[in-house]
């Protein structure tokens, strides 16, 4: 009986089964590598045991993350320091919150429409901040609290069951302690069920009201428990940065931007000739999302334009963010991207026939082919730089240097992206001002000056050197 149950779950979800597997396949390699960056942090104050500090904030002040740093002890609990293990966490995640959209998104359309979007969404190379990296697991958690709230959302405005109504608020509430970005959710889950009362007449609009009280209930916890020496509200705010933002986040999600540090060195090798014109060709990516935009507010159906608010609403906390550009923020909007692409894809392929359909199909697959490769070949620049770190920290070793004489360290031409900060903290023990500078920097820092300013005021450091592929002492001022 057993048997035939599971037989008929397999037989019945076919589609998400083979999508679920081709997306695990694409992750796979990513047990294979090691830890990175923020890893070290995390891992600095998990072994050393569950503290207030470390379940309400972790290693940031600025946040306000219980749930999600729960789940951190917890993993290290059961998982230990094995990096890989803690990666294949992160795919079953993403798997789990791929399962949910499907559910969601065949609620809304159909089955293939569903499997589509669970393609689009699973097989996106915008994610590799949040699948890719250890500390992803955030928007993970985060991404499968908001799937579930639209899922029970969805039911109870059908249906207005009881269950479904708790059932909302409830993974709305866990989204909550997960990051700070579900706050922006309460307006569209509060509009929604306001305008749908006005509009039907049959639902009380006092279901919307709760989302905005278990926000506000949330904000009040925030205040009494969060660290006063670090504030979110440090990290957005109004700048220029709002409109670069508003430009570059829609053709992010569209495509990822071409100027990216992990993409520009790709064309810099392989097509010198494009390089001119990469600022121009984001802008153009930009413009055609904008055009995408406008057509779904005036041609889109009902369901098209409601994913669509959710979409604009999630990239709140994207556009008001004063750092650069950031694809972790990516993750809970391009559940609404994956919806509405693979929707219009299904309405076109539903109206066209013979050549411009298998056009169409040939497009879909040679930018799934795309995404996977993207995809694979940042995994695997992620462990070359993870293996760079490791073996340059092994080669200070040999210096048998006395890093607690100095206040500042200065490396510089550090090969490729690695960043040895969070590592040499957490394998030396202590934590020293570290100013890196390598080729594919954001905002290289200005060594000279640098240098200049701690001779000034007396502060010890020392500078290695990087560029002959081994460490080579520049300067020593203990």
């Amino acid at each position: 009986m057993r048997r035939q149950l599971i037989s008929k779950f397999f037989f019945s979800n076919y589609k998400l089964m083979g999508v679920l597997l081709i997306i695990f396949a694409v992750h796979l390699p990513l047990i294979l590598n090691d830890f990175h960056t923020d890893d070290f942090m995390v891992l600095e104050i998990v072994r050393k045991g569950i503290s207030f500090d470390g379940l309400i904030w972790m290693e940031n002040p600025a946040n306000f993350r219980p749930l999600v740093n729960l789940v951190l002890y917890i993993r290290y609990w059961f998982l230990d320091e094995i990096a890989g293990l803690w990666y294949l966490l992160n795919i079953l995640l993403h798997l789990l919150a791929i399962a949910l959209l499907y559910k969601f998104a065949k609620r809304l359309y159909d089955e293939n429409t569903a499997a589509l979007a669970a393609l689009f969404f699973g097989i996106y190379f915008q994610h590799f901040e949040a699948v890719l990296w250890l500390y992803g697991i955030v928007r993970l958690l985060a991404g499968i609290c908001v799937l579930l709230t639209l899922y029970h959302y969805n039911e109870a405005i059908r249906g207005f069951k009881r269950e479904n109504i708790s059932a909302s608020y409830f993974c709305f509430g866990l989204g909550l302690l997960c990051v700070e970005d579900i706050v922006c959710f309460s307006i569209f889950l509060f509009a929604g069920i306001w305008l749908y009362e006005i509009r039907e007449k049959k639902r009380p609009a006092l279901y919307g009201i709760g989302f905005i009280g278990i926000t506000v209930l949330y904000l009040l916890i925030r205040l009494i428990l969060g660290n006063s020496d670090g504030s979110a509200a440090s990290y957005f705010g109004f700048g220029k940065h709002v409109l670069t933002n508003i430009v570059a986040y829609p053709g992010w999600l569209l495509l990822p931007s071409l100027d990216h540090p992990y993409i520009a060195p790709f064309i810099k090798t392989h097509f010198p000739e494009i390089l001119p014109y990469l600022k121009s060709l984001d802008l153009f990516i930009s413009a055609v999302a904008f055009s995408i935009i406008i057509y779904l507010f005036i041609k889109g159906d009902k369901i098209q334009k409601k994913i669509l608010v959710f979409t604009l609403i999630s990239l709140i906390p994207a556009i008001f963010f004063n750092r650069k550009i950031s694809t972790k923020l990516a993750y809970i909007p391009s559940i609404g991207v994956a919806i509405l692409a693979a929707s219009l894809i299904m309405r076109v392929l539903s109206k066209a026939k013979g050549f411009t359909r298998n056009t169409i199909l040939m497009i879909l697959i040679l930018y799934f082919i795309g995404q996977i490769a993207a995809t694979a070949l940042t995994i695997n620049y992620y462990r070359i730089t993870q293996a760079t770190v490791t073996n340059l920290l092994g080669q200070l070793d040999s210096l048998h240097i006395d890093w607690a004489r100095y206040e500042y360290m200065l490396f510089d031409n550090v090969p490729g992206r690695a960043r040895l900060g969070s590592a040499f903290h957490y394998r030396y023990g202590f934590s020293p001002r570290l100013i890196e500078k390598n080729e594919y920097a954001e905002d290289p820092p200005d060594l000279e000056k640098e240098k200049n300013h701690l001779r000034e005021n007396g502060i010890s450091f020392i500078e290695i050197d990087f560029s002959t592929g081994h460490p080579i002492i520049v300067e020593n001022n203990p």
